[in-house]
């Protein structure tokens, strides 16, 4: 597979996709969209293309790289897919927050009736 003037075997295609797996699933919830799985294989790239092939340097380099990456796509509008997985967390938790509320004024209303 080639991406630029970089061109991968099928071994390392089946690395960098671990790879970028395993980094996405350790993002804060709020970064992960499928826009930033690209953005972390973008950051993968160079130095997959200098030849680097060990899975724990590329996970670690992209674990202190990407969520900077992303948050300053957010930050300038770049990556809606961020922007909107960090709503729907929002909300979620919005959501959360409110079932408590009303659990708890449904409490105090029964103990106030038996009152």
């Amino acid at each position: 597979m080639r991406f630029g003037s970089a061109s991968f075997n099928p071994e390392t295609v089946i690395l960098l996709t671990n790879v970028v797996d395993y980094v996405w699933d350790r993002l804060p919830r709020d970064l992960r969209s499928p826009e930033s799985r690209g953005t972390i294989a973008k950051a993968l790239l160079p130095l997959t293309s200098e030849g680097e092939r060990d899975p724990v340097r590329l996970q670690d380099y992209a674990l202190s790289v990407v969520p900077v990456l992303l948050r300053a796509e957010e930050a300038f509008g770049l990556n809606a897919g961020v922007q909107s997985a960090r709503r729907r967390a929002r909300d979620e938790r919005r959501q959360q927050d409110e079932g408590v509320v009303v659990v708890w004024l449904r409490a105090v209303a029964s103990r106030r009736a038996v009152s």
